[in-house]
Formats: structure tokens, sequence, C-alpha cells
């Protein structure tokens, strides 16, 4: 099985003309989860002006762009 950072390489290489051979440094992301296992996207309670969009695990990407409008709903018109 080839790693996602070699597949990248060969999906590049293959719209482009760099010839890429090579990673020098690769970096996955942080994978935060919540005690209850789901996202989380609201105000804290604690903290005033504190939002928080955590607790993605290993979805972030799958989720991201709705997550976000969701939120971004939610800090602007205060319900989602």
């Amino acid at each position: 099985m080839r790693s996602s950072a070699a597949r990248a390489l060969e999906a590049i290489n293959d719209v482009t003309t760099l010839g890429l051979r090579s990673v020098r440094t690769s970096w996955a992301g942080l994978r935060t989860f919540t005690p209850a296992g789901e996202p989380v996207a609201d105000w804290d309670a604690d903290i005033e002006g504190l939002f928080w969009l955590v607790g993605q695990g290993g979805y972030g990407i799958q989720m991201a762009p709705q997550l976000a409008r969701n939120a971004a709903q939610l800090i602007v018109t205060g319900s989602a």
C-alpha cells in the first residue's frame, strides 16, 4: 500500500509539470476528540467570546466545510 504522501505526489504530477519525486517533510495535523466523540461548534460556557470548533477526530477534512458553515451561522446569527 502506498502512503497518502506518495498518492498526493502522483496526483500533483498527473496534472502539472512539476516532476515532484519526494516529500521533504509532512504533517498530518492534530486529531482532537471530545469525551462524547462528537465535534463541538459552540460558545464556551465559562469564557466570554471564546468559540470552540474542535473534536473532529480523523474526519476533519471530510466534515470541515459543513461544520465551518454551521459555526459561521451560529456566530453571526446565534442559531445554526
